[in-house]
């Protein structure tokens, strides 16, 4: 058993990017909607235009609208970082990169 266990998809050590969850659903390794990750990856007043989190849009040229990829260790830091400004070292779901495995 190793430190990703506990997370529900086991191929999450390979994620990269992962896609902005269309609305009404949530991303599949931090259950987190649309609005929520918006808030995170595009530049706004909210986040003095300097989004905590990356991501990346695939368009064609000249289109209005593509796909948007949020980049997992981007996430993932994010996540952490609220952990320890929290003074928790890690929570269960998320990978932490100084944790030990179990088992």
């Amino acid at each position: 058993m190793n430190e990703f266990s506990t997370c529900p998809n086991n191929n999450i050590n390979k994620v990269i990017y992962f896609r902005l969850p269309r609305n009404g659903e949530v991303d599949p390794y931090f259950g987190a909607n649309r609005s929520f990750w918006n808030e995170r990856i595009l530049p706004t007043p909210h986040n003095n235009y300097a989004p905590p989190i990356n991501s990346i849009v695939d368009r064609k040229p000249g289109a209005k609208t593509g796909c948007r990829f949020i980049e997992f260790q981007s996430a993932l830091d994010y996540f952490n970082g609220l952990a320890n400004k929290n003074g928790s070292n890690h929570h269960p779901h998320l990978p932490n990169k100084k944790s030990q495995p179990v088992g």
